[in-house]
């Protein structure tokens, strides 16, 4: 009886803990609807739900360390981002139904969005937050005009030189 006891806590313990996290967590069904109603396209249910799974297993990731409530909202946004794509264009499809005929929303479904990432872009300049950016030293610019130039005396030969020498 002794056995039991303990068996019997930790498995209640366990069972409470998975519903807390259930209960926290948003449910496929919510995510399908809010894809569903959003989109500017019609969504078949089969799809909805394919794409409200892949948001949900990209959030769910391990790795993910800055998913959440907001990464959430902006991965559904971004979504029917793609799903507007399809649209409005001669040939374009009526339906959102399947993978292989619209990849674009699939592509974006698996890819959890992070809200602290930033991006801008202007008509001068892009910036991509506090992310070290890798140029080219001068030189490997040096180095790469040389062997621009060994390349093209290579294949043209010296024959340019011909035009100047006089006859």
């Amino acid at each position: 009886m002794r056995i039991k006891f303990p068996l019997l806590a930790v498995g209640l313990l366990g069972i409470a803990s998975i519903s807390r996290a259930d209960s926290l967590s948003p449910q496929l069904h919510d995510v399908a609807i809010y894809l569903a109603s959003n989109s500017i396209l019609p969504i078949t249910q089969q799809a909805d739900m394919q794409l409200a799974r892949n948001l949900l297993t990209a959030q769910g990731a391990i790795a993910c360390t800055y998913c959440g409530a907001e990464s959430l909202q902006m991965s559904e946004d971004s979504v029917l981002r793609a799903i507007s794509l399809y649209c409005c264009w001669d040939g374009s499809p009526v339906l959102i139904s399947s993978e292989s005929l619209t990849p674009g929303p699939w592509i974006q479904s698996r890819i959890a969005i992070d809200p602290g990432a930033t991006v801008v872009v202007t008509p001068s300049a892009l910036y991509f937050g506090e992310v070290p950016v890798a140029t080219p030293e001068p030189e490997v610019w040096i180095l790469m005009l040389i062997g621009a130039t060994a390349f093209t005396l290579r294949k043209r030969g010296f024959a340019w030189l011909s035009e100047f020498t006089v006859h």
